[in-house]
């Protein structure tokens, strides 16, 4: 190639690097450094991370100098390639130091620096170090929560830890748990729970309820259940019970927890009806899903949310009630229509979209209004 620009020793470095050949990756590097090329933040994201020992530590240290240099030093993705590359170097308590001296933090640096702590073992540090991320007002993602719990399976346990996790930590993760459906991890942080006496606390109590529920295993959900709501009773407890019975296909166990919601006076929320309903839809109970929509208009005196009526719909969508109550309604044959295609049933969708034509039944327009 004649001419050689900026993209084409990109794309170079970043195609040696990804194909499992770093050395020739940092050669390109020097190469295009030594060609009078400034580079910017894309390969030099790319090259400090290939420093994976002390016999590329100097390398490693030149290519933070460079990035400093060119005034890329605090740009987060180059921040995490230098940190990486300083924690396979030097080892994970000296990059805390480059770490902690980042003008700009990221997710992404903050996930490097945990998953470092916990390869090595460092628990302790890993447990401050997420607790300091959500101090900072940060959002973990999957994989702050796949490191974390990988740190806890890396040191089979947190009892070497000073200090335990605490509540919102324990809540956090159990909802990673969750929404991935980690079932092995989910049960060392029941222990955990357990064990710290967390399960005092609402909020973890109901993550590891739900946790344990979403990840298919009931029986522990009903255990972590009744070992809370024995030393007192709460609505948020009940709701989420409610939710995983729903959700399991349990109704009649659902609809005997929201009676005993009532022996109880606990006062049920929207998010109550929400899952007493959807579960008399499993079972086709129609009837009775209109009786406790009413009850929480009537009895409850409460307002419904777009949850409830979402649940209310597609609740009588199941025999195409909806239509028989409104069939001139163009918002009955679109919900009912919306309610089929988010299920893939396509065929279903077209047929009632074909029977709003053969009915002539207008969808009407909607507008906006901006006021000037």
């Amino acid at each position: 190639m004649p001419h050689r620009n900026l993209v084409s020793w990109t794309a170079m470095v970043s195609g040696y690097m990804r194909n499992g050949a770093p050395e020739l990756g940092l050669g390109m590097f020097v190469s295009m450094v030594r060609s009078g090329l400034c580079p910017n933040e894309f390969p030099l994201a790319s090259s400090p991370g290939a420093c994976q020992s002390m016999a590329h530590a100097k390398l490693g240290h030149s290519l933070h100098c460079l990035a400093a240099k060119v005034g890329l030093d605090g740009n987060p993705y180059v921040g995490c390639s230098l940190l990486m590359s300083k924690g396979n170097c030097h080892g994970y308590l000296c990059a805390y130091g480059f770490f902690s001296n980042l003008s700009v933090k990221n997710v992404v640096t903050w996930n490097e620096m945990i998953a470092g702590y916990g390869l090595h073992c460092y628990s302790e540090d890993v447990v401050r170090l997420f607790h300091s991320l959500l101090c900072f007002g940060e959002r973990p993602d999957e994989f702050t929560y796949s490191a974390v719990l990988s740190a806890f399976q890396q040191a089979h346990d947190t009892s070497d830890c000073s200090e335990n996790p605490d509540e919102f930590i324990l809540a956090s993760i159990l909802n990673a748990c969750a929404n991935s459906a980690l079932i092995r991890q989910c049960r060392c942080i029941h222990s955990v729970v357990f064990r710290t006496e967390h399960s005092r606390h609402f909020c973890v109590a109901s993550a590891l309820v739900d946790a344990s529920a979403k990840c298919g295993d009931i029986y522990a959900a009903e255990s972590a259940f009744t070992a809370v709501s024995s030393q007192a009773n709460n609505a948020i407890m009940y709701n989420t019970m409610l939710t995983a019975y729903a959700n399991h296909g349990l109704i009649e166990e659902a609809l005997s927890l929201y009676q005993e919601m009532a022996k109880l006076q606990l006062a049920p929320t929207p998010a109550t009806f929400v899952a007493v309903i959807s579960a008399c839809n499993h079972l086709g109970l129609v009837e009775q899903g209109k009786l406790l929509f009413s009850s929480m208009l009537f009895e409850e005196g409460m307002n419904p949310r777009r949850a409830n009526y979402a649940c209310l719909i597609d609740h009588l969508a199941w025999k195409e009630h909806i239509l028989r109550m409104m069939p001139s309604s163009d918002g009955a044959y679109v919900s009912l229509s919306n309610v089929y295609a988010e299920d893939g049933e396509w065929q279903s969708a077209e047929d009632t979209r074909r029977r709003m034509v053969e009915y002539q039944v207008q969808k009407v327009q909607g507008y906006s209004s901006v006021e000037i």
